[in-house]
C-alpha cells in the first residue's frame, strides 16, 4: 500500500494531509496562499512535510498525490511540478466530471462546477453513507472565502442492489463569506470598520440589536443563513471550510429564531465535517486507482 498527500489549493489557503498506507493520518498543516508565487507556495509545502515524505522513502513506502486547485494556473502547476518529482508520478488532479463514484453532476455544463465543490460534494455522500444512511437529502456548506450551499439528493436503491444508492449533484448557491463581509463593509464604511472590534451585545427581546456592533454582527449571521430558508430543505447539513464554525454558530441562531422550521420544512442541524475536501480526492484517487 501507498501512503497519500491530499491538497486543497483554495482562494486563500492551501490545506495538506498525508495520510500513510493504512489511511491513518500522519501529519497535517496549512499555509496562505494570497499573492504568492507559485514557486514559493511549493517551498512551502516542501518545507512543511518534505522531512514526512523523505522518512516514508527511507522506509520504502511509495506516496501518491491527489490535488484539488481553485486557484491560479502559476500556483497550481507548481504544485503538480512539485507533486511529480517528489513522488516520481503523475498526481491525481481532481476534477470535476459528469458522473462518479455513483453521484452525477446535475450541472449544465459539468467542467463549470469548482473542482473544490465536486471533492465535497463527494465527501459527503461517504459521510452520508456511513453516518446517516436514511438521509435523502444532504446540504453541503462550503464556508470559505465565499459561502457556498450545494444541494444532493439520493435515488432510493433498488432491491437487490448491493452497490448502494445513486446520488445527484442538484446546484447550489454562491454568496460572500463571513470575512469577505466583514471586510466590504470596513472597506465600504470607515465609520463602522472600529465597530467590528468592539463586544456586540445580545438581541433586545423584541429581537434586533441595539447597538451597531450588534447589527453588523448579527446581520452578516443572517446573510449567512438566510438561503437556508429559501431552499429545499434537506434531511442533513455538513458545513467545511476556514469560517465552518462561526457559520455554525450564526445557523444555529437561525434556527433557534425560526424555531428550527422554515418556509419549506424543518432545519437540518448544521453538523461541522472539516475533511470533506480531502476526503473527495481520496475518494477520487482509490476510484481511478
Amino acid at each position: 500500500m501507498r501512503a497519500v498527500l491530499l491538497c486543497d489549493l483554495g482562494n486563500s489557503r492551501l490545506k495538506w494531509q498525508l495520510l500513510g498506507p493504512g489511511g491513518g493520518l500522519l501529519e497535517q498543516g496549512a499555509m496562505s496562499s494570497v499573492a504568492r508565487p507559485g514557486a514559493a507556495l511549493a517551498a512551502d509545502l516542501e518545507e512543511a512535510c518534505g522531512a514526512a515524505l523523505t522518512r516514508l522513502n527511507d522506509q520504502g513506502v511509495e506516496c501518491a498525490m491527489g490535488l484539488v486547485s481553485v486557484a491560479s494556473t502559476d500556483q497550481t502547476n507548481a504544485l503538480l511540478q512539485w507533486g511529480e518529482r517528489v513522488t516520481e508520478a503523475p498526481v491525481c488532479r481532481v476534477r470535476s466530471e459528469p458522473k462518479l463514484a455513483r453521484l452525477t453532476n446535475g450541472y449544465r455544463d459539468p467542467k463549470q462546477l469548482g473542482a473544490d465543490r465536486w471533492a465535497a460534494a463527494l465527501g459527503a455522500v461517504q459521510w452520508a453513507e456511513a453516518r446517516l444512511p436514511s438521509a435523502m437529502s444532504v446540504l453541503v456548506v462550503s464556508a470559505g472565502t465565499a459561502t457556498v450551499i450545494d444541494g444532493l439528493t439520493r435515488s432510493s436503491q433498488m432491491p437487490g442492489d448491493n452497490v448502494g444508492p445513486n446520488w445527484q449533484f442538484d446546484g447550489g448557491v454562491i454568496l460572500p463569506g463571513i470575512g469577505l463581509m466583514r471586510s466590504m463593509l470596513c472597506a465600504g464604511t470607515s465609520a463602522l470598520a472600529p465597530l467590528f472590534d468592539a463586544p456586540a451585545q445580545g438581541l433586545s427581546a423584541a429581537g434586533w440589536p441595539q447597538d451597531s456592533s450588534g447589527a453588523l454582527a448579527h446581520g452578516i449571521g443572517l446573510a449567512q443563513t438566510a438561503p437556508i430558508l429559501a431552499l429545499p430543505p434537506a434531511d442533513a447539513m455538513v458545513v467545511h471550510g476556514g469560517h465552518a464554525q462561526a457559520w455554525i454558530e450564526h445557523h444555529a441562531e437561525c434556527i433557534e429564531r425560526v424555531g428550527g422550521h422554515g418556509p419549506q420544512g424543518p432545519l437540518a442541524t448544521a453538523q461541522h465535517c472539516p475533511d470533506l475536501v480531502f476526503d473527495g480526492i481520496f475518494r477520487v484517487m482509490r476510484q481511478m486507482a
